[in-house]
């Protein structure tokens, strides 16, 4: 048996898909939900993950961005299930699928990524300006980079702690 989404179309460079699956065999051979994956409108599929027996229902969720080598913008998601060999009582369904787009943005400043403009930011600025050997970012530092020419000097601990002091 084979459940099969219908193309949806990605206007982002990452998403986030979620569904609950539940999955009984007994008997026999136990068997497995198999999960694939398509970016360009079901031409390839890669398997992404098998859901054993569980005999209840099981959240699930997953980025786009964990499979870098799948890419495209028409998105499908199949689910499938054998009783191989035909010895089981074998059953699955899928629900509450859905698909969210993730724009990703940040606030400079932020070096860490953790959604603040904090003093844990501060100690990455300051090793940005003492060059790449102190850092543990990518060079020349982007997030702190508030004036975005590539450098990181005084202007931009000024920008660092304008962001810091506002609400």
């Amino acid at each position: 048996m084979t459940l099969t989404s219908p193309t949806v179309e990605l206007t982002t460079d990452d998403a986030e898909v979620f569904f609950s699956t539940w999955v009984f065999s007994a008997g026999g051979t136990p068997d497995a939900l198999v999960i694939q994956l398509s970016r360009n409108g079901g031409v390839d599929w890669v398997d992404i993950d098998t859901v054993p027996s569980a005999g209840e229902w099981v959240w699930h969720s997953f980025r786009l961005s964990e499979f870098p080598e799948i890419t495209g913008n028409e998105l499908r998601v199949r689910f499938s299930i054998a009783d191989t060999p035909n010895d089981s009582l074998t059953e699955a369904a899928v629900d509450e699928f859905l698909v969210r787009a993730i724009h990703c943005t940040f606030a400079f400043g932020d070096t860490n990524l953790d959604g603040n403009v904090d003093l844990l930011d501060w100690k990455e600025l300051v090793s940005c300006m003492n060059g790449p050997a102190t850092s543990s970012l990518e060079q020349p530092c982007p997030r702190g980079d508030f004036d975005l020419n590539s450098t990181i000097d005084l202007r931009d601990v000024g920008a660092f702690q304008n962001a810091v002091d506002s609400p």
